[in-house]
């Protein structure tokens, strides 16, 4: 039912050199640095199968201590509150795709719809119920955050604070717009 699913994609060879003038062909899938897995593609990407796998290995050990419990709402705030900073971890901070947004909701379901042992439409109910917000609008609340306070720490540094100037305040400005505000 909910599975990790992890994808190959053919790499491109990577120029690493050890000694000035004699190449090393390095096959570079990815890289993990400071908990992100890096992919190699033309452009700046993250795989977040392995914060899934976090959110999934924390999820696991608690619900089944948690079973015990029999209050599905009690379960569901431990959860909340111990494993989806699993899942969130870095999302303010990196720009995500649609799909890698709606992997990140559908992971949150299926925890969900677990907990409460139901399927289907159901679980979008339970979520509406349950939630404060959806996953997308914890994602731009806390990319806002993040923003608003990168804009604050870097207010004496003149270089800095003009990079957040003409990029921080273009993207709060586009993150404003889609969300109505």
């Amino acid at each position: 039912m909910c599975n990790i699913a992890i994808w190959t994609s053919v790499c491109k060879p990577m120029y690493y050199y050890m000694v000035p003038g004699l190449p090393y062909w390095l096959l570079w899938k990815g890289y993990k640095y400071l908990g992100i897995q890096l992919q190699s593609n033309k452009a700046f990407s993250i795989d977040l199968n392995h914060c899934k796998a976090k959110f999934y290995r924390a999820f696991n050990g608690l619900f089944h201590r948690a079973a015990k419990l029999w209050n599905e709402l009690t379960t569901l705030h431990l959860v909340s509150s111990y494993c989806r900073p699993h899942l969130l971890y870095a999302t303010e901070c990196l720009a995500l795709s649609v799909t890698q947004m709606r992997s990140l909701q559908h992971t949150w379901q299926c925890a969900v719809s677990h907990i409460f042992n139901i399927c289907g439409e159901n679980v979008n109910f339970i979520c509406s119920i349950t939630d404060k917000c959806p996953m997308y609008d914890v994602i731009v609340d806390r990319r806002r955050h993040f923003l608003r306070n990168l804009g604050k720490l870097h207010y004496q540094h003149s270089v800095l604070y003009q990079l957040y100037l003409y990029f921080g305040l273009s993207e709060m400005y586009t993150l404003d717009r889609q969300c109505g505000q």
